[in-house]
């Protein structure tokens, strides 16, 4: 769905317009540069850990075998326990990472608010959600939104613009997370809200073995989910880029500026944190 009559061009920086393509609309906005905007940022081999990494990630991503109906249901139903408990995000929002815009299913707009999804993952968007996520975040699909091409370590947008910015299980996959959010603090209002939800897995990477039979026990009783847990493990590497305990996101949120950071489990999913602050 459209954002409306909204000049999306006035959100960017000047210098950032000539940058991106809005021939498309207000609900598509192409990057002139692709990839090529990571070269001024970082060395060719850390862009190929990262490229090789999203290769992973956007074949997972394409494999229905990973989305079955209770994991997606499952999922959805966490986070509305979650938001119950934190109430609905509101405001001129950003999602870096964000996919298809499924984090609208929680977000209450007001008149003149707009929901921005940043994320290089142009391909994917364009390809379109699994039909299970179209069931299960009929209330997502039915608000408006704007797809970004981009990369969260460099947002083209102005200064202290949006109300929230948030983050879902992306972090991960970032190549700098210190420049993420320095730039997330940049782009927000002064008290404007940072949430990043997260899965602390850095305990994965140092004992996979032993977290991956815990995790089999664990699921014993439910098959389906066994058999997803065991799939993935034999047909999917690790593509995350960095592994984090929960002491690790507090002090990345502080080093970036932010304050009065809580920290909250995410009801029924395992190991899964929302880390929010204020700028």
């Amino acid at each position: 769905m459209m954002q409306g009559k909204r000049d999306m061009k006035k959100l960017f920086k000047k210098e950032e317009q000539k940058l991106h393509d809005f021939s498309q609309g207000k609900n598509l906005i192409k990057s002139n540069e692709g990839v090529a905007r990571l070269n001024k940022l970082f060395s060719n081999d850390i862009i190929k850990k990262w490229w090789d990494a999203q290769k992973v990630c956007l074949t997972w991503t394409k494999d229905k075998k990973i989305f079955p109906e209770d994991y997606v249901g499952s999922s959805k139903l966490a986070y509305d326990a979650y938001f119950k408990q934190r109430g609905l995000l509101k405001g001129k929002l950003v999602d870096v990472g964000g996919g298809w815009g499924l984090f609208r299913q929680w977000w209450k707009p007001g008149k003149s608010d707009f929901y921005i999804v940043h994320d290089p993952g142009i391909e994917r968007f364009l390809r379109g959600p699994h039909k299970l996520h179209y069931k299960h975040y009929k209330r997502a699909f039915s608000l408006p939104m704007s797809f970004v091409e981009g990369y969260g370590e460099k947002l083209p947008y102005k200064n202290n613009i949006f109300d929230t910015w948030i983050n879902m299980a992306a972090l991960d996959h970032c190549i700098d997370t210190d420049m993420v959010m320095k730039e997330a603090y940049r782009v927000l209002k002064p008290k404007g809200t940072v949430i990043v939800i997260q899965r602390i897995h850095k305990h994965q990477a140092e004992h996979k073995k032993l977290y991956f039979i815990k995790r089999l026990l664990k699921h014993l009783p439910h098959p389906k989910r066994l058999l997803y847990i065991i799939y993935n493990r034999l047909v999917y590497k690790d593509e995350h880029l960095h592994h984090f305990e929960k002491e690790d996101m507090v002090d990345l949120l502080k080093r970036a500026g932010f304050s009065s950071i809580t920290t909250t489990e995410i009801p029924n999913m395992e190991n899964n944190f929302a880390f929010e602050g204020r700028k």
